[in-house]
């Protein structure tokens, strides 16, 4: 938290990105037990991996969201109906009656890897959107309340409720992939402001709700709206004026609000530098996945920025050797660690394969090279 408030802990926070995938491997489980067993598996998974390794957590895993919702219709009820079922996956379809028609998803479960929505509910923006808002409602409300369980985590990690970017919550929902995603924001921009202007009502009600139950953070999701998928243009037209409002309420509520951006952000971190209230930005990604140096981001940005980043998830930490991934690790605290403000971390969350002993390596480098004088000063 430190660090995250932009001050100078004892030592540089480490995060290497583990994540059920990773877990499930390490314990010997699959990742149905995970993704189709009872929701107290994943706490118990991930914190048994904070026990072995003793890392700082992002618990971006914990986030079930705040029980409610809509408060002018009876709850939304999805109806499950099992497609397939083999020694390899289980592929499930979903669906839901609104007042304009069905609403349907299918999510695809193998028992090694994590779900993916192979059928999402918008398929006819002009057709399905008027169901997902009827299936959403016009007025929402939300027990201001963290579930009984996230006491569990306690001083084991940052706890965070998250929140969309429009982009990114459009992009879940709306079937068609990245290419369908691109033609609705450039040919059909007159509705998209509409939809996301009713997205930016329905999530401001969420975060309210949010700040007030007491995470140690907000996290905004921008997993979808990095540049290696979309233009700094777009960026700013659709989501910009909704990150400054969710991190000016952060602000005015004393809570720390933190951006996620997968790929390359280099144009996204300068806009948010200079036109938000955000506190932290990750992960920082640097080529070729991304584009950023982080001694370039710690000079630019790192006196109003908490930098969180930015050790390669794939080259470095699935691929390297222990050695490599030390290296890396000094590197970035060299880079971005002094006077504070920085969290080393992967760039995304780890594969499964990833070695183990090179997630050793990364939280060791941290604790070696990421000493903290009384001073503020690296050791």
């Amino acid at each position: 938290m430190t660090a995250m408030r932009h001050g100078v802990p004892d030592r540089v926070p480490v995060s290497p990105g583990i994540g059920p995938w990773y877990a499930t491997r390490i314990l010997g489980l699959s990742m149905w037990d995970v993704t189709l067993g009872e929701p107290n598996v994943l706490v118990d998974v991930m914190l048994e991996m904070n026990r072995r390794y003793g890392y700082d957590d992002w618990c971006w895993w914990a986030d079930p969201g705040l029980e409610g919702g809509r408060r002018d219709g009876p709850p939304v009820v999805w109806r499950e109906e099992v497609l397939q079922r083999d020694e390899k996956l289980v592929l499930k379809r979903f669906s839901v009656e609104t007042d304009y028609g069905p609403l349907e998803r299918v999510i695809l479960y193998p028992k090694l890897d994590p779900e993916w929505e192979i059928e999402k509910p918008i398929k006819d923006i002009d057709a399905d959107w008027p169901k997902l808002r009827a299936l959403l409602g016009e007025e929402w409300s939300w027990k201001a309340e963290l579930p009984t369980w996230c006491a569990r985590i306690g001083e084991q990690g940052i706890m965070p409720l998250f929140v969309d970017l429009p982009i990114d919550w459009w992009f879940k929902r709306r079937h068609g992939g990245v290419e369908q995603l691109i033609f609705d924001l450039l040919d059909r921009r007159e509705l998209m402001h509409h939809i996301f202007a009713f997205y930016q009502d329905y999530a401001m009600v969420y975060l309210d709700a949010a700040l007030q139950a007491g995470p140690d953070e907000i996290a905004i999701d921008g997993s979808c709206s990095s540049i290696s998928m979309i233009s700094p243009a777009l960026y700013r037209e659709y989501n910009l004026p909704f990150l400054q409002e969710v991190a000016q309420r952060c602000k005015a509520a004393g809570v720390i609000s933190h951006q996620h951006n997968c790929g390359k952000s280099l144009a996204i971190v300068k806009m948010v530098h200079a036109e938000t209230d955000l506190d932290v930005q990750e992960p920082l990604e640097p080529p070729p996945g991304g584009d950023v140096d982080l001694s370039e981001a710690k000079r630019r940005f790192g006196d109003k920025l908490c930098l969180r980043g930015n050790v390669n998830t794939f080259e470095t930490l699935l691929r390297g050797t222990p050695a490599e991934v030390e290296a890396a690790a000094r590197h970035c605290i060299e880079a971005a660690a002094a006077g504070g403000g920085f969290w080393l971390a992967s760039g995304d969350q780890v594969g499964r394969d990833t070695p183990e002993e090179n997630i050793w390596a990364m939280i060791e480098a941290a604790r070696k090279y990421g000493q903290y004088t009384a001073e503020g000063r690296l050791r």
